[in-house]
């Protein structure tokens, strides 16, 4: 299991990235439709990434985060939305640092075709749904965990209930 100060450095790194990304998309001139997808499936991403940091720096390592710093492998899903991020990041450089005329045709320009447009989307889409669901399965184990403790706690009250009804009872025959 990543360790958890390991794993929010990780999601950290991708933050950072992402803002990257997000400030290049956000200075492209007459964004399309496709380009205001990707902004908003990239934020969304990392609505779930601040919200993994916390769940992370609150599990202190606990078993049941296993799922969540599991995603922090070589090729997990932090690792490819990393790598996604970051060819992204490559494509609109080129056209940021573009000179000249060169620069005022690609400003103009959305720098990927739309096939490229639409396997973005659908990888930005995947991560997010993996991001999700790692979220919800490690809730679902601590709730079980949860749901476990309390049915101990109940049984160990009702214990204490039937022994001190049986202690009343005993003190009421002795009188």
């Amino acid at each position: 299991m990543a360790d958890p100060l390991g794993m929010s450095a990780s999601i950290i790194a991708v933050l950072q990235v992402a803002a990257t990304v997000l400030s290049y998309l956000r200075d492209v001139k007459d964004a399309s439709g496709a380009c205001k997808s990707i902004v908003t499936e990239i934020s969304l991403v990392r609505g779930v990434l601040v919200t993994l940091q916390e769940v992370v720096k609150d599990s202190k390592g606990e078993d049941w985060a296993k799922t969540i710093t599991s995603l922090d492998d070589k090729s997990g899903p932090l690792s490819s939305f990393c790598d996604l991020l970051n060819s992204m990041e490559t494509e609109l450089k080129k056209t940021s640092e573009a000179v000249g005329l060169k620069r005022l045709a690609k400003s103009l320009q959305w720098p990927f075709r739309k096939d490229d447009t639409e396997k973005l989307l659908g990888r930005l889409h995947r991560q997010k749904t993996l991001l999700i669901l790692a979220l919800e399965n490690d809730h679902v184990t601590l709730s079980r965990q949860i749901y476990d403790d309390t049915k101990a706690i109940r049984k160990g009250v009702a214990e204490v209930h039937s022994l001190l009804l049986g202690m009343c009872l005993l003190c009421r025959k002795m009188r």
